[in-house]
């Protein structure tokens, strides 16, 4: 019987394996670190502090939003104003994916059940911030993962204005 060394099949498979195997960890490692660093809070940094001002002025909070989440008959998910109660939007089982997925997870994230809302907050330039105030997991700028998906959270805004 062969040794599977001397098996010129058993070679023939098992080089692009190994090497698929090893782009697969590098690319789950990779998007882990990514994933990691986007999310995170920077340790010790106060609530409303951002990062990356090179003018060494700090934006200030121009707007803010407590937003909380409800389940809806459907798969529909209703955006909250917690301040009002006024439904600012309702999220489409199909759709709305990006904003969907952010305002189901952060609360998720919690060791236990909390009525804190979340913060939504529009920056002095413009930018805009999502914040568990619970875990400390903030979206630092929502630009940064699409215009589109920025513009679906600017809307709450909008929304919660009434216009």
């Amino acid at each position: 019987m062969n040794a599977p060394e001397s098996n010129p099949r058993a070679r023939r498979w098992r080089t692009p394996l190994l090497v698929g195997a090893a782009l697969l960890l590098a690319i789950v490692l990779g998007l882990s670190l990514l994933g990691r660093n986007a999310t995170a809070p920077p340790r010790g940094a106060p609530a409303g502090e951002t990062a990356g001002s090179g003018s060494g002025q700090q934006p200030t909070p121009e707007t803010v939003l407590h937003l909380r989440t409800e389940s809806r008959p459907g798969g529909y998910v209703a955006v909250i104003d917690a301040d009002t109660g006024k439904v600012l939007r309702e999220l489409d089982p199909t759709g709305d994916g990006f904003m969907r997925t952010v305002l189901r997870i952060l609360p998720l994230d919690r060791e236990q059940e909390s009525d804190t809302p979340l913060r939504l907050v529009r920056w002095s330039d413009g930018t805009l911030t999502l914040e568990d105030p619970v875990t400390g997991t903030r979206y630092e700028d929502l630009q940064a993962f699409g215009s589109t998906n920025a513009d679906a959270f600017e809307g709450l805004f909008k929304a919660a204005r009434g216009s």
